[in-house]
């Protein structure tokens, strides 16, 4: 693994397969689709270490982006076969706050 300037980088994060890793503004978190197990999204602290759990229910999640403070990730969440996007803050604590819903497919980027 790089870093954004092609410097070796150590490895993030256990052997499992992860999704859509989508690096923080400033570079010093990365969040990622977890598959195994139960399907959430989870935040990593690269400076620091360790990790962070951002949703915690049974609906699949697809991350989209960061904002550009790096203080929330607005992703798409599907329940029921309705898409909401949402947005939370990165810390995994305190509510997702609802963007739109929609019974069809959305995605979020940049």
């Amino acid at each position: 693994m790089v870093d954004r300037a092609g410097e070796s980088a150590d490895r993030v994060g256990e052997l499992q397969r992860q999704n859509s890793p989508t690096l923080s503004p400033d570079g010093r978190k990365l969040a990622v689709e977890v598959e195994e197990g139960d399907p959430d999204l989870w935040v990593y602290d690269l400076e620091r270490g360790g990790k962070t759990r951002l949703t915690s229910d049974a609906a699949f999640e697809a991350i989209g982006t960061w904002t550009p403070r790096g203080d929330r990730i607005t992703y798409a969440s599907v329940h029921n076969r309705i898409f909401d996007v949402v947005s939370k803050p990165a810390g995994g604590t305190g509510q997702a706050e609802g963007l739109m819903s929609t019974r069809f497919p959305q995605v979020t980027s940049a």
